[in-house]
């Protein structure tokens, strides 16, 4: 067995959350995908990396801010490798982000930042130049 490739499934009350993984990270919408029960919209380079899912009835909205993404268990971060992470972190606040920690030398040419989406997502955003 392979995989083949990872997504990430988001659930968003809003579509403003598109243009903010949009113009964070450089990808393309791609053709989204209608349901009966909502409308999934595919970010990605290629293929899709990030989908976002905009239910037809509006979710409940869960607000974990202030809590660092280790203090529960279950799925609570996700990470970016990027070539430029000082351009990534330009982006972040515009576009209605915050980054919470770094950036952060890890090791020679390792960087590393954390910042939170606009729904509160906790993404780890790596840069490696070694």
């Amino acid at each position: 067995m392979t995989v083949h490739r990872t997504e990430i499934g988001l659930v968003s009350e809003h579509d403003d959350i598109i243009g903010f993984y949009r113009d964070t990270f450089g990808m393309r919408e791609l053709e989204p995908r209608s349901f009966p029960s909502g409308v999934v919209h595919r970010l990605g380079y290629n293929e899709p990396l990030v989908k976002i899912m905009i239910p037809a009835t509006s979710p409940r909205v869960v607000d974990e801010r202030g809590e660092p993404f280790w203090a529960s268990t279950g799925l609570r971060f996700f990470t970016f490798w990027v070539d430029d992470l000082d351009a990534v972190l330009e982006q972040v606040s515009p576009r209605g982000g915050v980054v919470e920690t770094g950036p952060i030398d890890l090791r020679p040419g390792v960087r590393t930042a954390v910042l939170r989406d606009p729904l509160g997502n906790s993404i780890e955003v790596m840069e490696d130049r070694s």
